[in-house]
């Protein structure tokens, strides 16, 4: 069977990207939808109840705008918040981003791990259950920045080298103090500075994040649920398109414009519904 209706991705702002051009690389057959919910920006600043009926009201929007075969929640904050609401609610698939406790733990010899992730995931009980199943033997470091969030979402793409080293210099300075040998990336915007990251901490440390374990999820689905745009053993069509939305009219348009063209999708501003209708305001 052949599914041609697009997979979204969605995350507050830019930092679901990573995981959109890991689709773009592993599954080019497919039509991606972007939304950046640049309206509610940041996520990690939120409440759980908040984020439900964001995320709750954005998912109705997009069935009734793109009507997707399959949902990828790109945020670790609104996975761990809103992931099994969205799950009740709808009928089709979600996949959502957790922090990589469990590999990074697999990967630690020194039981020695850090998480670096938004203010509100650090905090998260979801957080501290996957500690306690899968590194509860290991000391387990948190820093929560939404600092490089704001930084990532607003002034990396016209940022010099040394703009982009410090913004995240204090969050490495703490974790070079505590010996690690593991970071966890989890916040999405972070992944853009994963070169910065990586070469503050030096060798010896793992950077890990989730783009494979959600990427190659995705992929099974499609694979379970028969939704792929091509069939598998057929000839490879076009290359993955993509779209790139917003939720709400940016201060800054060329910013995302930027991004969009970065990551190889065509910039169509705020989503059509949304523009009617602001996310989160009565009707």
């Amino acid at each position: 069977m052949i599914n041609s209706k697009p997979i979204a991705i969605v995350d507050s702002g830019l930092g679901g990207l990573p995981y959109l051009r890991w689709l773009q690389s592993h599954a080019p057959d497919e039509d991606l939808v972007y939304l950046a919910d640049n309206g509610h920006f940041p996520y990690g600043e939120r409440t759980t109840a908040e984020l439900n009926g964001v995320l709750t009201e954005i998912t109705e929007q997009l069935i009734q705008e793109i009507d997707p075969k399959l949902m990828v929640i790109a945020c670790n904050t609104a996975s761990v918040t809103s992931l099994s609401v969205l799950r009740e609610r709808f009928p089709i698939p979600f996949v959502g981003v957790v922090p990589a406790v469990k590999p990074a733990a697999a990967n630690s010899n020194r039981r020695r791990i850090g998480v670096l992730a938004t203010n509100r995931t650090i905090t998260d009980e979801y957080l501290e259950n996957l500690i306690q199943d899968f590194a509860s033997d290991c000391e387990v470091f948190r820093y929560g920045s939404p600092d490089i969030v704001d930084f990532v979402e607003n002034r990396l793409i016209n940022s010099t080298p040394a703009e982009r080293t410090e913004a995240v210099q204090n969050a490495m300075n703490f974790f070079l103090d505590l010996n690690i040998d593991s970071l966890v990336i989890g916040c999405t915007h972070f992944i853009h500075l994963e070169k910065e990251i990586a070469s503050a901490l030096g060798e010896g440390v793992d950077i890990i994040d989730s783009r494979e374990g959600v990427g190659r999820q995705v992929l099974r689905i499609l694979d379970s649920f028969e939704l792929h745009s091509l069939k598998r053993e057929g000839k490879r069509g076009r290359q993955s398109t993509g779209r790139f939305f917003l939720s709400s009219p940016p201060k800054d348009e060329q910013n995302y414009r930027d991004f969009a063209e970065a990551f190889k999708l065509s910039y169509n501003g705020v989503l059509p519904s949304f523009s009617r209708q602001p996310v989160g305001e009565p009707g």
